[in-house]
């Protein structure tokens, strides 16, 4: 496939034309000016496919190796202010402030641009042999946005919440959106001031796709990550999540609980499918779930080695979903911002937009290290070992631990700290009570952000599955296919817990 690098030729007229063509059409005024230039795009082949290499190009007439590119989106960085390419690749864009402004180019399959210009007062601003190399912004923000489904008014929300902030020169925000009454669609999210109706500009319009399949996820963090090149990357996962369970009817397909269900094609992926969804390069910063259920020791164990930091919630979370309003702002306000801070903005303003609001029903968010699940894991292996020495002496008290421990939305799902606490307050045992306090410092050290309400008072931030053995003997062979149980004694000991 050709691979196009856009590039914008803003052409040079005298001030004196420009002075004469604002004035004619009245297009400018006190304080405002008008913009204009051709988007060309240059052509690679073979070895040089992924170049991201610029020329220098002259419109109107595109220069060797190039060609004019239509339906470019342009649009000037802080503005709702937008134009679309015609055939000629030509744009133009009035009222725009007059001083320094920054325009961003951009197109499905393209690398986006960004020039800077200095905006004449009551003049049409044209800047000769402009050469632009593809923009590397501080961060990525791609929203894998499944709203195939009963959520799909609230993903409609969440959009119009996107684009309360939208991108900037520093901050792409990416989504990929599909609806029950609409075909998908990429969008690069923009400012406006509707908040009813999506106006961001499509990028690509993909028509009906499986986004309860893997690889569609997978083809496009691929093509976010390589069509809008950052320093930090982001991939959020919008829908509805379950965790890790066994299907039902509710779920229909899946063998094992995952994320992103999609109602026309009645599919889903599942947690051993995500780790080849974001086997990418390069790695992600941050994978966020904005669905239910997802923040598991068993899903952070799968991801491990995909990213950097993993956010979600150990309980339900609200149909709205995110307030993408309020850390998108604060993102945009301050892009040099680390991983680890801007995934703790994720945690404490969407758990704050909601308590603030009234929101009494459990409500978790947490950020977790995930080069820190390997240690987690030798500690969680160590626990499980201690624990089936004490079986069955101390069943009761164990079996009493696991009903008192913190639980979410299915009762089989624990915090893990809270339960190990409990077993180490519980269990007379030297070995037990090292092995349980080593885990509950693992999580610690794990989880660097976290906050719940009230009705959530015990959560430190990662569940864990947690069943009767009687409960899990039907289970089992669905749990065995996760990372989790086939590298720590978890699986065992879950097989001779308390009946």
């Amino acid at each position: 496939m050709l691979r196009i690098v856009a590039i914008v030729t803003l052409l040079a007229v005298s001030a004196s034309v420009m002075l004469f063509i604002a004035g004619c059409d009245g297009s400018s005024g006190p304080g405002v000016g008008s913009i204009e230039g051709y988007v060309f795009g240059q052509i690679a082949v073979g070895s040089t496919a992924n170049s991201r290499a610029m020329a220098v190009g002259r419109g109107p007439t595109p220069p060797p190796g190039y060609e004019a590119i239509q339906g470019a989106v342009v649009m000037v960085t802080g503005s709702s202010t937008i134009a679309t390419t015609d055939a000629a690749g030509y744009f133009r864009i009035d009222n725009v402030v007059a001083g320094p402004q920054t325009v961003t180019v951009s197109k499905a399959d393209y690398l986006t641009a960004v020039v800077a210009v200095t905006v004449a007062q009551g003049q049409l601003v044209t800047v000769a042999d402009a050469l632009l190399e593809p923009s590397s912004r501080k961060w990525t923000f791609l929203v894998f946005l499944n709203a195939d489904n009963t959520l799909e008014p609230w993903g409609i929300e969440d959009v119009n919440e996107m684009e309360m902030v939208g991108s900037s020169a520093e901050v792409d925000i990416i989504v990929q959106m599909d609806t029950l009454n609409g075909p998908c669609r990429r969008m690069r999210i923009v400012r406006d001031s509707d908040p009813a109706t999506i106006t961001s500009p499509v990028l690509q319009e993909m028509g009906e796709l499986d986004m309860g399949n893997w690889q569609v996820l997978r083809d496009f963090v691929q093509w976010g990550v390589t069509n809008y090149p950052a320093e930090h990357y982001v991939i959020v996962l919008w829908n509805h999540g379950d965790g890790w369970r066994t299907a039902t009817a509710e779920t229909r397909n899946p063998v094992t609980r995952g994320v992103s269900f999609d109602d026309t094609s009645g599919t889903n992926i599942s947690i051993p499918d995500l780790p080849r969804a974001l086997d990418v390069q390069p790695r992600l910063d941050i994978i966020s779930f904005d669905a239910c259920l997802m923040q598991m020791t068993e899903v952070a164990y799968e991801l491990r080695h995909f990213g950097r930091i993993m956010v979600g919630s150990e309980d339900n979370w609200p149909n709205e979903g995110y307030p993408y309003q309020t850390f998108l702002a604060t993102l945009v306000a301050t892009p040099t911002m680390t991983p680890e801070q801007f995934a703790g903005e994720i945690v404490t303003q969407s758990v704050s937009y909601y308590t603030t609001g009234g929101y009494t029903i459990g409500l978790t968010q947490s950020a977790v290290s995930l080069a820190k699940m390997d240690s987690l894991a030798s500690a969680l292996d160590g626990f499980a070992r201690a624990l089936a020495t004490a079986m069955p002496t101390f069943s009761s008290q164990i079996a009493s631990a696991r009903s008192q421990a913190q639980r979410y939305w299915y009762p089989d799902n624990k915090d893990l700290y809270d339960f190990a606490r409990l077993v180490s307050a519980a269990v007379p045992r030297d070995n037990v009570t090292t092995a349980a306090q080593a885990v509950t410092q693992a999580v610690d050290d794990t989880v660097f952000a976290e906050a719940h309400n009230a009705a959530r008072a015990n959560s430190h931030g990662l569940a864990i599955y947690v069943p009767s053995s009687t409960t899990y003997a039907s289970n089992r062979s669905s749990y065995q296919q996760l990372e989790l149980s086939a590298n720590t004694f978890w699986d065992n000991w879950l097989a001779i817990s308390p009946p």
